[in-house]
Order: C-alpha cells, then structure tokens, then sequence
C-alpha cells in the first residue's frame, strides 16, 4: 500500500493519489529489500515517494516525536502518509492494554498529524500466542 501511494498507483482496484510516504520499519526491517523487490515484481517501480526510517524512537517522549516531525519534514514526507510499524515498536515500554498509555501514544501520533499534515497510520497486531 505504502508504495502504491508512493507512486500514485491503483491499488486493489482503487484509484490512488500519488502522496509521499514514510515508512517506519521498526521490526522487521531486514525484509525491506525483499518487499520492495516483490513490489517490483507484482506491480513495477514503487516510485520515489517513498523513504524508509529504521532508526529507533518513542512516541511517549515529546521531544523524540518533535525530532521524529523535523526528520520526516526534512526528507519531504510533510503532507503524505507516515506508517509507523509497529506500534508496539514505536512505544517502547507502553502497556497497549492501558488507556493512559494508548491516550498518549493517540495524543502523539496527533501531534504529528498537526506538525505534519497528510495522515499517521500505526499498525498493530494481535499476538502470536494461540
């Protein structure tokens, strides 16, 4: 999805505006080159909207997620879609299961929505326990 935005491509049958995307690899990140070359395969050039960030940060810290808007600002993904994966990743040290801790992290990823503009998509998933 994030390089179907990246270059503007249709995307399951739907129409996309061509936007820039910031792709937050926080786990995970050595499959990047595989995904983008599945990209490649499956649907051509991912295009060159798209910067991946596999440096670490924590949305429970103010100044960090201040850091983390000037960055993403600097390499021109203000007014795009900045995916952040995993949320669990990007809160290092929060309980997911409590609302103070989810209020800031919703708190935070509104903040860069502010600073940014454009959206903040945090992925999250259930465990892998049965």
């Amino acid at each position: 999805m994030a390089m179907a935005i990246a270059g503007g491509r249709e995307w399951f049958g739907y129409r996309v505006g061509k936007a820039p995307v910031v792709y937050a690899a926080l786990e995970g990140e050595a499959g990047i080159a595989g995904r983008v070359a599945a990209y490649r395969i499956a649907r051509g050039e991912p295009g060159d909207g798209i910067r991946y960030l596999v440096g670490r940060f924590n949305l429970l810290d103010p100044a960090e997620v201040a850091d983390l808007a000037n960055a993403i600002r600097a390499t021109g993904g203000a007014g795009g879609v900045v995916i952040l994966d995993t949320l669990n990743r990007a809160a290092p040290g929060a309980d997911e299961n409590d609302s103070k801790d989810m209020g800031a992290i919703i708190e935070a990823a509104k903040t860069l929505q502010r600073e940014l503009g454009g959206l903040v998509l945090l992925v999250h998933h259930t465990g892998k326990d049965a």
